[in-house]
């Protein structure tokens, strides 16, 4: 009741869902049997295996592409969200390829080109910016990134909740960067596999030997 489905296979196989909006080629053609409602996906393959997922806003070709059950998400741009199989919640997600991984991710907002591109079950994160935090996947959790391939190299499950602001800034690396701050560009960016917890770094090329 109430759905639209405009283009070949737009919302084909939906049973019994209501409220949907799906305009493009396959958008939101979904799985067999399975019913979601109050979406709206508008690109070619838009949330093109959709289940049960509800409440949510892929606006891209293949934004949410493998979305099963996620929930409360928004995701513009062509790949947002484009590969993980989605099952999370309450994220937003805006540029091309951003947030490209993410499985059962919730409660971030990444915004720019392949931001966020590698994470998957990660929470509470703000990313914004070209590549930035572009290789954290798994475990890094309530950070702040900001700024073009800020946060970079971090690739640590015990990274969390560093502040990281400026072009280049904070890249890390296999070590663990935990309650950092770090502001400026190039600041603090080559820890490498060094851990740190409570390093402050404010200014241009700060503390860039660590």
């Amino acid at each position: 009741m109430g759905n639209i489905g405009i283009g070949r296979g737009a919302g084909a196989v939906n049973v019994t869902g209501t409220l949907n909006t799906y305009v493009g080629h396959q958008a939101g053609y979904g799985s067999a049997g399975g019913s979601n409602s109050n979406n709206t996906g508008i690109g070619a393959n838009a949330m093109l295996d959709v289940t049960t997922g509800n409440e949510n806003v892929a606006i891209g070709s293949h934004a949410m592409y493998n979305s099963t059950t996620g929930y409360d998400t928004v995701a513009i741009g062509r790949e947002a969200i484009g590969l993980g199989v989605y099952t999370g919640s309450d994220n937003t997600v805006v540029g091309k390829g951003a947030g490209y991984d993410l499985t059962s991710a919730t409660n971030n907002t990444i915004l720019g080109r392949a931001a966020g591109a590698n994470l998957t079950d990660n929470a509470d994160n703000v990313v914004i910016g070209f590549q930035a935090f572009f290789t954290a996947n798994s475990g890094e959790n309530e950070n702040v990134v900001i700024g073009k391939h800020a946060g970079y190299y971090i690739d640590n499950d015990s990274a969390d909740e560093n502040v990281i602001i400026g072009k280049g800034a904070g890249q890390g690396g296999s070590g663990d960067l935990s309650g950092c701050i770090v502001i400026g560009a190039n600041a603090m960016d080559a820890t490498g596999s060094n851990d740190h917890t409570g390093t402050i770094a404010i200014g241009h090329q700060s503390l860039t030997a660590l």
